[in-house]
């Protein structure tokens, strides 16, 4: 192990001049190896995480479409459900009370 110099006299000149060449060469490799397997690692998690969103967005939709079609009957069954107290309101009505309703209904 070379001699370390005085921290500010250390520069790019003294570290070619003093430090063995096999040494220079095994920490650039061991740098490019570090940096390739963290590439290699985020390109695993960034796969694993687009086949997570693309089922997530699946689910998603598969969940908007039943919402929407619940929605779709849950108007109906409102409707219907209006209808018979209508029908309900109309049967304890005499047929004069009817009658007016409807002239009313029918000005408006």
């Amino acid at each position: 192990m070379p001699k370390l110099p005085k921290k500010d006299e250390v520069t790019f000149r003294w570290l070619i001049d003093h430090i063995p060449v096999l040494w220079l060469a095994a920490f650039v490799a061991l740098l490019a190896a570090v940096f390739s397997a963290g590439l290699g690692a985020g390109r695993l998690s960034f796969q694993k995480l687009d086949g997570d969103i693309a089922s997530k967005l699946a689910i998603r939709d598969q969940l908007q479409a039943e919402v929407q079609s619940l929605a779709n009957q849950k108007a109906t069954l409102h409707a219907e459900v209006t209808r018979l107290k209508m029908d309900k309101h109309v049967q304890q009505m005499s047929p004069a009370q009817v009658k007016a309703a409807l002239n009313e209904w029918t000005r408006d």
